[in-house]
């Protein structure tokens, strides 16, 4: 009888730990705020990438323009964010544009002339579009907590 007790005992301390796994399973965050981390880490890769070489930077946009955000918060940091910085760097890509054809005289055409107008242009809404892409950060930053 004995025997039998102690064999039960060491039986229920063995699988103690299993009776504890469905405590833990839930653990961790949700598929959601997983998404929210990898949006906010994309954009923090894409704010942190050096200016130069721009192709660095329009690779990061990439990236973030591909992670997956279900959540609505996340789709719209994600969204805000990628449109505000695709701007920038497309009117950054014609200011350097610009910046070239004018150090050769013979450069200077009326399509450079449009160019540094869309440049000023695409550099101007980005400007207009940063706070909304703040904004969805700062919201999505405070949901994580």
């Amino acid at each position: 009888m004995a025997a039998l007790a102690h064999a039960a005992r060491v039986a229920a301390f063995a699988l103690f730990p299993l009776a504890l796994f469905p405590l833990t399973a839930g653990c961790g965050p949700s598929p959601e705020k997983r998404e929210a981390a990898a949006v906010l880490h994309a954009i923090d890769v894409l704010r942190d990438a050096p200016a130069e070489p721009a192709s660095g930077r329009v690779a990061h946009l990439q990236q973030l323009e591909q992670v997956s955000a279900s959540d609505p918060r996340s789709a719209r940091a994600r969204d805000d964010c990628v449109k505000a910085y695709r701007l920038l760097l497309e009117g950054n890509a014609l200011e350097a544009k610009v910046r070239g054809a004018l150090a050769d005289p013979s450069g200077l055409t009326p399509e450079i002339l449009r160019d540094l107008g869309a440049a000023e242009d695409k550099i101007e809404e980005s400007t207009a579009a940063m706070p909304a892409c703040d904004t969805a950060l700062a919201d999505l930053h405070r949901w994580l907590r």
